[in-house]
């Protein structure tokens, strides 16, 4: 019952409201308040009515929806668009693998340090671990920046 009585962020109405076309009287509601006597003239009205009042419930509420949804859509381009790598760049490569026998709690989900070797389009990238290793060509989503020795990575290899 609680959750049918509470308004919800992102439509702004309460669940009972959006399927009922009115709020739901709680016990409290009950004990409190005295209950308002509503007069019905006609169910032919009372249906009308409600199917109007639930169409401009609805409407408000899919305008809301659309607003948040732009909202949460911003937010997100704001962080994923901050990272963008030039070749040459390194980063951490995102692979949550999972072995057998190993606590996923203790796995390291990020691999690297890769060296982004070309810049695709603005989403994908190609990608090395060293220089004799094999190329892979991953989205921008499953990439972070690397903040460490730059020289490391390739002088290594060349031991």
């Amino acid at each position: 019952m609680a959750y049918r009585t509470a308004t919800h962020a992102s439509t702004h109405f309460t669940p009972a409201r959006l399927m009922m076309g009115r709020e739901i009287r709680t016990p409290i509601d009950l004990v409190y308040e005295r209950p308002d006597p509503e007069v019905v003239e006609s169910y032919s009205t009372y249906v009308r009515e409600l199917q109007e009042n639930l169409q401009v419930t609805h409407d408000f509420a899919r305008k809301y929806i659309e607003q948040s949804f732009e909202s949460m859509r911003k937010r997100y381009d704001v962080d994923s668009s901050a990272c963008i790598f030039n070749e040459g760049d390194q980063v951490w490569l995102y692979n949550p693998r999972k072995k057998k026998g190993r606590s996923v709690k203790l796995m390291r989900p990020w691999e690297g340090p890769y060296v982004v070797i070309k810049r695709l389009n603005d989403l994908v990238y190609r990608i090395q671990r060293g220089r004799n290793r094999k190329l892979k060509v991953i989205h921008r989503n499953r990439l972070w920046a690397y903040r460490g020795d730059q020289s490391e990575l390739w002088n290594s290899e060349a031991d």
